[in-house]
């Protein structure tokens, strides 16, 4: 399975919604990812609830509403999250402020990524791992933590005083599927 998202994160780089993303992973991993079974107000089964024994994949938006006992959040290095808050291209921040007050700009768009990911913390009941990719395969560079894991490590331990060398430090030596 890790060979499988290993080519999947190295191959599949273009955008698209939570949905389609999932049907791309289903269709590779080739698991059920949701049960096909109808849901008692939904003939096609609620999108919100997964059965015991399956793997039940989730964005930031719907994650945390099963209330399973292990949640695992995978990805959660820091060009992924929070991200890099780049302008778009296409719309710079001046555009956006000039068009419409409202659009919201580059920086206002990782505030809410940041706090969309810091409610679907906040809905864990269970246990929750929190893991990042220390290499980046498609640059062949290592890759930091996102500053969230820290702020984990530092609700964990509850210490607000940790740092990033103290998280190196909580995080050991990096695991590899690759031996040295």
């Amino acid at each position: 399975m890790a060979r499988i998202l290993e080519r999947v994160e190295a191959t599949l780089r273009r955008r698209t919604h939570f949905r389609a993303a999932v049907t791309v992973l289903r269709r590779h991993l080739e698991i059920r990812v949701r049960s096909d079974r109808p849901g008692e107000d939904d003939e096609r089964g609620a999108p919100w609830a997964s059965e015991g024994g399956a793997l039940h994949l989730a964005d930031f938006e719907h994650g945390g509403y099963t209330g399973r006992e292990a949640v695992f959040l995978v990805g959660l290095d820091a060009d992924r999250l929070p991200g890099h808050g780049a302008q778009d291209p296409v719309l710079l921040d001046g555009d956006r402020r000039v068009l419409d007050g409202d659009l919201p700009t580059s920086t206002e768009l990782l505030q809410e990524r940041i706090f969309r990911f810091a409610a679907l913390v906040a809905r864990q009941r269970g246990m929750t791992t929190m893991s990042y990719s220390a290499w980046n395969a498609s640059e062949a560079r290592t890759a930091s933590p996102s500053p969230v894991v820290l702020q984990g490590l530092r609700l964990a331990r509850r210490d607000a005083g940790l740092t990033f060398r103290d998280l190196d430090e909580a995080l050991g030596r990096v695991v590899s599927s690759i031996p040295e």
